[in-house]
């Protein structure tokens, strides 16, 4: 206030120029957005044995569960018909507020780590059917 005082005293009207309190805040609050994260087992993957018995599969299961209860993973899992053994890739619907945010995260997967997966495609996922559906995750 004490440096927009000498603009009052002139007769400017500053109050269009200040941001509101909360304006203010709001800019601080990151704007969260779905995106749909697609991954494929990496180069490290054992394709002789099936997916909850590959190598720390424990680890990496707890990581994914960590990220959903968290709330960041929203809906996650292997894609197309297959089974422990035929597994491929998996598609997961992630919040976040950006894709840099989820490279930083699932980059922590002890899977990315140890080349199992690989994370090959993220995009942002505007949603506009059954969206009333997902109020309930915010």
């Amino acid at each position: 206030m004490e440096r927009i005082q000498p603009l009052i005293d002139h007769g400017l009207d500053v109050s269009r120029t200040l941001p509101l309190e909360s304006e203010a805040n709001l800019e601080k609050t990151p704007v969260m957005k779905y995106f749909a994260v697609q991954r494929e087992r990496g180069p490290a993957w054992n394709t002789s044995v099936g997916m909850r018995q590959q190598n720390r599969w424990a680890e990496h299961a707890s990581f994914m569960n960590r990220l959903d209860n968290e709330g960041f993973i929203v809906f996650g899992g292997p894609v197309g018909d297959v089974d422990d053994h035929d597994f491929s890739r998996a598609l997961l619907v992630v919040k976040a507020d950006s894709e840099v945010t989820i490279k930083k995260r699932l980059e922590e997967d002890p899977y990315t780590q140890m080349r199992m997966l690989q994370t090959v495609k993220i995009e942002p996922w505007r949603i506009l059917l059954g969206n009333d559906r997902l109020s309930f995750l915010t």
